[in-house]
């Protein structure tokens, strides 16, 4: 959160300097044991704690050569980046901070979204050809949210997070920009992000072109993405389609839950 700082305007520097401090007491992110011990079974998070928080692998949340070295462990290409409840100002969820007595100002929400932009965009000029950032922008400022829309895609974003959808157009609708109702990568915890994929489309026996669209080219349709970069990657790290399509070697989901892997939402990123 403290990186935030410099992307700020310099007035409002010592009101971040205060919500550092209620931060340091009360903030959550998604990706902290506590959070996911609302959603996972005990095991789960003990094992997070462990192979994960443990082994200092959560530094890519705000280091992009650290998050670059998790996504070549877990066999991922390339990542659409988002925050996870991890811009200036913010303790986690509203419920977090309705629990802490605390309400962030309409000046620091409109100054938080900009400052996570130009963060953003630095830290995927690391890599490019891997890294989509999402803008957030302010939609109840027309012509505000028009120029940073501009500026963000001058400055190499890739989209922009939607407030709302509707019955018309629902979450997953082509015109959103949006592929598949997907899991992001498990960073390689738990069972890990290929078991997830052997135990539904490897289990499922589906033809190879259809998690080909699935797990890339929708995607890089949809983002504008480098394929060819990606291809050179996925080549390099792997695991080959072959792989991918084989049936699980055991029932790593007996109840029946495989749409719930371990740390299934960590697209997000923050300072």
């Amino acid at each position: 959160m403290a990186g935030y700082k410099p992307y700020l305007p310099k007035h409002l520097h010592a009101a971040f300097d205060d919500s550092l401090e209620l931060y340091a007491e009360h903030g959550l992110r998604s990706s902290d044991p506590e959070w996911l011990a609302s959603r996972l079974d005990p095991d789960e998070v003990d094992k997070w704690r462990t192979d994960v928080v443990g082994e200092a692998r959560l530094t890519g949340d705000s280091d992009p050569h650290a998050r670059l070295v998790e996504m070549d462990r877990d066999g991922r290409a390339g990542e659409i980046l988002f925050p996870d409840f991890g811009r200036p100002f913010e303790l986690g969820t509203p419920i977090r901070e309705s629990l802490a007595g605390y309400t962030r100002k309409p000046e620091h929400i409109a100054a938080g979204l900009p400052t996570h932009n130009r963060w953003l965009a630095e830290y995927v000029s690391v890599a490019t050809e891997r890294f989509g950032g999402m803008a957030n922008v302010d939609f109840d400022n027309v012509e505000g949210a028009m120029a940073e829309i501009r500026w963000a895609r001058e400055a190499g974003l890739r989209g922009v997070l939607l407030p709302t959808f509707d019955d018309d157009r629902p979450l997953f609708s082509p015109e959103l920009g949006m592929d598949y109702p997907h899991h992001e990568g498990t960073w390689a915890a738990g069972p890990g992000t290929l078991a997830y994929l052997q135990a539904t489309l490897g289990a499922c026996e589906v033809p190879a072109d259809e998690p080909r669209m699935l797990l890339s080219e929708n995607a890089i349709r949809a983002w504008g993405v480098d394929g060819e970069a990606l291809r050179t990657v996925a080549d390099r790290i792997g695991p080959p389609m072959a792989e991918v399509l084989s049936s699980p070697r055991a029932d790593l989901y007996p109840r029946g839950d495989v749409g719930k892997p371990l740390s299934s939402s960590f697209g997000g990123v923050g300072s």
